[in-house]
């Protein structure tokens, strides 16, 4: 048996006190006079005896009760291990996280699970003595959170907690408290504690990061079994949305509860208006899809939204997108000596693209990047102003290339292909051939070939006839979109960034291939235009490390500010903004979902959504057994699982940290002699 706290044993002097009162109070005779001096005698002695032995019993109960008392302060306790000894004389520092997701907002037979975490975790820094130092932390990862301390001010965190759209898996919770222990003297006793539901999709536990200078420990926060209905995602069946054009969104809907859904209306409203509605019904633990059809009536930015009603949970029943749709795509051909009359008849006759071309020698370098798809048609000489302007715009993602080779000078193309850093041209072949293969999953193709089909085995199939070409030596990345039958690549294909490079093997003439008259000329330049739209990520999730794309037009200055703000006026912020290899990067700081506008120099330059994370709508949580097996399994990790049983988790942190405590054993025999001391003075005569 050890003590907590062995300076209270200075109380026993205090047993002193009953001694004293024995011998000053109790020794006091009256003397009685009687005629029978024999019978007082007699009467004298048997008095005196009794007596005695009633002040002794009387004595002796109040010294065990004073030793009870004093014994009860110093806190005894018999340690379970041998290591406990030492480590009880060491001081503590205690690491407290309370999850305030908004999957703590779900009930329990106690209340809202936050409230209830709250309580809990009054009652682990009551455990703890007046000394002992704290770290407060919640899924909102402050500054302060990064400190020590002490009793009051740390209750006072708890207190102060509420619900944050923000989510923590486990392992970054328990690498941010280790940042904090590593400041902290090794002898020193290191607690942590993680109050949580302890949902699947954040409680890694396995993944928890070995440690053996601390102990975890895992207080799970039980709830009633909920139901969840949520809208997961969406997306649009076709890549690019154009004026008067029908589009079809896909929507993913979720079932994360116990029983099943039937015939829940979901709707979507567009610029506040209701465009469509659908119904759709799901099983327990099931996933569907379903579809909602709307046409595009105007131009500009539309911000959309989708909802279903499903109680309790109902953070995740809105899900906010936003999309453009431009008024026109504009090409543009820059040309050595003449434009393309292909490529002309191609892009006048339709109204939804704006077509122009210009001679290289007369180019408006500075309304280059204006244009959705930028086609160098046999350009023999590249000036650094158009390479610069070039290597800008597909750095930035704001235009497309297609690059139509010079029909007699290999060194042009070869010059151009350097100077945008593209696969090269290698060689001039004039041997016959034609178009083996085309990669009809690529998005190029999309919905142009019927599903299922084969170029390769279908010997009916009409493909280009190439008469003479260039050799590509293809880059890495790069994709062949069209293969020939000597297996070089004539339509490549690569990412820079958000734009897109394409590279023809041969001019648009006729004395090389007959592509521009075949009937595949038309859907494959037509979407090379389509697809140049920038259409972007239309939502996003708050919180997440992923930073956001922006393309914004307008004078750059050292001082330029952009600031994002919720379309309803209730919130504003100002992100950090970077510049990398793809444009302009923001980072995401929005903690609230809705619609915000882009505003850069004034000017509007665009919309973004953004939606809570998904990842806590899935109420799969870990069941006690199910904890404890994974802290078995994390061997290298001291890990203990505390159990939500009738018993107070204050009694099971000191028994499991202390060992058992006796303090309550001599509180019981402290009253207990008190007790006999009263029957001794009352009864015994």
């Amino acid at each position: 048996m050890i003590f907590l706290q062995p300076y209270f044993l200075f109380g026993l002097l205090a047993v002193s006190i009953p001694i004293i009162i024995h011998l000053f109070h109790f020794r006091r005779y009256k003397t009685v006079y009687f005629t029978n001096v024999s019978f007082l005698r007699n009467l004298k002695k048997e008095t005196e005896k009794q007596s005695k032995l009633k002040h002794l019993l009387v004595l002796l109960a109040r010294i065990l009760a004073v030793i009870a008392i004093v014994t009860a302060f110093a806190q005894p306790v018999i340690p379970e291990q041998e290591e406990t000894k030492s480590s009880l004389k060491a001081k503590n520092f205690v690491s407290v996280y309370v999850d305030n997701s908004r999957s703590m907002q779900l009930q329990s037979g106690e209340g809202k699970l936050l409230a209830k975490a709250r309580s809990k975790a009054n009652n682990i820094i009551d455990s703890y003595s007046a000394t002992a130092r704290f770290q407060f932390l919640s899924n909102d990862f402050k500054a302060y959170h990064q400190r020590f301390f002490d009793k009051s001010r740390a209750k006072n965190l708890v207190e102060e907690v509420s619900v944050s759209p923000s989510t923590r898996k486990l392992s970054d919770v328990v690498s941010r408290q280790q940042q904090l222990f590593s400041e902290v003297d090794e002898k020193a006793n290191k607690h942590i504690y993680l109050l949580s539901d302890f949902q699947n999709s954040t409680a890694d536990i396995d993944r928890v990061a070995a440690d053996s200078s601390f102990n975890i420990n895992l207080v799970k926060i039980r709830a009633n079994q909920p139901n969840n209905l949520y809208i997961d995602s969406c997306w649009f069946e076709e890549p690019v949305r154009q004026l008067q054009q029908t589009s079809v969104l896909h929507v993913s809907l979720k079932n994360s509860g116990v029983r099943d859904y039937e015939k829940i209306p979901l709707k979507l409203k567009i610029d506040g208006e209701q465009r469509a509605l659908a119904s759709f019904s799901v099983k327990a633990g099931q996933q569907v899809e379903t579809e909602l059809s709307f046409t595009n009536r105007q131009t500009g930015w539309h911000q959309a939204r989708l909802e279903i009603v499903d109680n309790p949970v109902t953070f995740d029943d809105v899900f906010y997108f936003s999309y453009e749709i431009k008024p026109a795509v504009k090409v543009i051909e820059i040309y050595e000596d003449r434009p393309s009359p292909y490529l002309a008849r191609l892009f006048q006759k339709d109204s939804l693209i704006r077509y122009t071309s210009s001679s290289a020698l007369k180019l408006n370098y500075s309304q280059l990047a204006d244009n959705h798809l930028i086609i160098l048609n046999e350009v023999e000489t590249i000036s650094s102003g158009l390479t610069q302007t070039l290597n800008k715009t597909l750095a930035e993602g704001q235009s497309d290339v297609l690059i139509l080779p010079d029909d007699e000078q290999l060194s042009a193309n070869q010059r151009i292909a350097d100077e945008l850093d593209i696969s090269r041209y290698t060689a001039s072949d004039s041997s016959s051939t034609e178009v083996v293969d085309i990669a009809t999953s690529h998005p190029l193709y999309e919905n142009v070939f019927m599903e299922n089909i084969d170029l390769t085995s279908d010997k009916n199939f009409d493909l280009p006839v190439i008469n003479k070409h260039y050799s590509i030596s293809r880059k890495p990345g790069a994709d062949v979109l069209m293969r020939l039958l000597n297996d070089k690549p004539f339509l490549l294909t690569e990412r820079r960034g958000n734009s897109t490079i394409y590279q023809l093997a041969s001019p648009l003439g006729d004395e090389f291939t007959n592509l521009q008259r075949h009937a595949l000329f038309v859907p494959t330049f037509h979407r090379m235009a389509v697809l140049s739209q920038k259409s972007g990520e239309f939502f996003h999730f708050t919180g997440s490390d992923k930073s956001v794309s922006l393309s914004l037009r307008g004078p750059e200055s050292e001082d330029r500010v952009v600031k994002l703000q919720r379309v309803n006026g209730d919130y504003e912020i100002i992100p950090p903004i970077t510049k990398g290899p793809d444009g302009l990067q923001m980072e995401n700081k929005v903690k609230k979902a809705g619609h915000y506008r882009v505003q850069y120099n004034d000017s509007i330059q665009g919309y973004l959504s953004f939606n809570y994370d998904r990842v806590e709508s899935d109420l799969a949580m870990f069941s006690q057994e199910e904890m404890k097996q994974a802290a078995e399994d994390n061997i290298q990790t001291d890990m203990t699982v505390y159990e939500d049983s009738p018993k107070p988790l204050r009694r099971q942190i000191e028994e499991n940290q202390a060992g058992y405590p006796l303090w309550r054993w001599f509180v019981v025999l402290a009253l207990v002699f008190l007790g006999i001391e009263v029957l001794f003075l009352r009864f015994l005569k």
